[in-house]
């Protein structure tokens, strides 16, 4: 499991980019643990779109890479976005909590 940083915006994600690609190739296991991300932007989600483009799949098939833990809030940036089913996988039924 790869730890994402706690900070993950515009100045940083070059940087994240390139040193969570290089630990999920060094690892068997291609799970990213969101619970320390704190402080992110738009950013994060495109981090996160090219780290499933490379390492394959989309959540809801399963694929290579495994997304965990998001913050709320980032769930909810990536709904306004339209790649939260890509991210994170079908989420629940008109009228249930998240």
């Amino acid at each position: 499991m790869v730890q994402v940083p706690a900070r993950l915006e515009f100045a940083t994600a070059t940087t994240a980019l390139a040193n969570l690609d290089q630990a999920l190739r060094g690892g068997a296991d291609c799970t990213l643990d969101l619970g320390d991300l704190a402080h992110f932007d738009s950013s994060a989600l495109a981090v996160l779109l090219e780290l499933r483009r490379r390492f394959g799949g989309t959540a809801a098939s399963a694929g290579r890479l495994a997304v965990i833990n998001p913050p709320a809030a980032l769930r909810t940036l990536a709904e306004v976005y339209g790649v939260d089913a890509l991210l994170f996988g079908p989420g629940p039924g008109p009228g249930q909590p998240r």
